[in-house]
Order: structure tokens, then C-alpha cells, then sequence
């Protein structure tokens, strides 16, 4: 099953008291090692969200450490999204 027919299941389904579903966003989850500021590796969760509803800037990328989040506007690509993370607040 695709990304797109989970949606239509999942805005449809009356009987899993989901008929007041107005806002669905799909999560794509990454583990990554980057280098801070310093030059050591650094465990990487990253998150980038697709909110269609949303749909001049539906994309949005989170990232996160053990102790720190960083995270940036909203944005028309993926590629945007995570470009305008503010990336040195992890360092």
C-alpha cells in the first residue's frame, strides 16, 4: 500500500473513529552522523514532515541529539527544508 492510499483509508475509515481526521502528515525518520562545529560525530535523528494540506510550504525537517533540537521554517522542497535547518544549534 502506497503513501497515498493510507491516506485516503485512513480520512475515510468511519469505524476506527476517525471521521473527524482533517490534518494528516506523513513522518520520514532518519539516523545519521554529522560533525559539529568542532569536527566530532554526532548522532542525528531526522525528521521531515509532509503536510499536504499545507500547500505552499508542506514540507518541514526536525533534528535532533541526546540533549539537543534544531529544527527551521517550513518550506516548498524537501531539499529547501532541510537546507534551512539552523544546524550549528546542535553544536
Amino acid at each position: 500500500m502506497d503513501k497515498e492510499e493510507i491516506i485516503k483509508s485512513l480520512a475515510g475509515d468511519r469505524t476506527a473513529g476517525l471521521s473527524e481526521v482533517n490534518h494528516i502528515e506523513t513522518v520520514m525518520k532518519f539516523e545519521a552522523v554529522r560533525r559539529d562545529s568542532k569536527g566530532d560525530a554526532q548522532n542525528v535523528t531526522i525528521e521531515v514532515t509532509d503536510t499536504p494540506q499545507f500547500e505552499t510550504v508542506p514540507y518541514h525537517c526536525t533534528v535532533k541529539t541526546d540533549e539537543k533540537t534544531a529544527t527551521g521554517n517550513s518550506a516548498k522542497s524537501t531539499d529547501s527544508a532541510i537546507k534551512i535547518v539552523h544546524w550549528q544549534d546542535l553544536d
